[in-house]
């Protein structure tokens, strides 16, 4: 079974960097050209989910870096990853259809082993979850299923596991966050 060092997320680009990039815009340049926008997200997710003791606004930028970090770690599964060569060079255009299940499923297995609110957990991993919503609304289950097995059934089953990472571990992609993720390892 080959397995590569890196993952990657587009063409010349690993996905290492891509989730930097995520955090660095998506986040930190966001909040900082944005400042009164924390301020709301967590006066109103405080007003609706009742958070006992309160989110603050440091967690919120925290739950956000995780989940900007973790968005596209699906895309390290070895169905995704069959479409590059070394370098992150793409083999024809990529497609990562669904690869958000599994970067959710990425996220709950971080989440297993930090210390936040069940709440706090759950809305992380749904809003990774959903960050393709716009384009592939979960409208089917079935539909989201089908199209896993059918690129699991499509797998060269010589490469190994469909859904394994194409990593040499993810928690170690985890543990070597260029982010600082507090919530694992403690």
């Amino acid at each position: 079974k080959r397995m590569k060092k890196i993952a990657c997320s587009f063409s010349d680009e690993s996905l290492k960097v891509h989730s930097a990039k995520s955090v660095e815009y998506g986040v930190d340049k966001f909040f900082s050209f944005q400042p009164s926008y924390v301020k709301v997200c967590v006066e109103r997710l405080n007003f609706v989910y009742k958070f006992n003791p309160s989110l603050t606004p440091e967690l919120f930028k925290e739950l956000c870096k995780i989940a900007c970090y973790l968005h596209d770690s699906g895309k390290a599964a070895n169905i995704y990853q069959v479409q590059f060569m070394e370098g992150c060079k793409c083999k024809k255009d990529p497609s990562f259809a669904y690869h958000e299940v599994l970067s959710a499923l990425v996220v709950h297995r971080y989440f297993e082993k930090a210390h936040f609110s069940e709440k706090l957990k759950t809305l992380t991993t749904f809003a990774v979850l959903n960050h393709m919503h716009a384009v592939r609304p979960y409208t089917n289950k079935d539909k989201v299923i089908g199209e896993l097995k059918r690129r699991s059934i499509s797998f060269d089953k010589r490469l190994g596991d469909p859904f394994a990472f194409n990593l040499i571990d993810i928690d170690e992609y985890i543990k070597n966050s260029p982010i600082p993720m507090s919530g694992l390892y403690e």
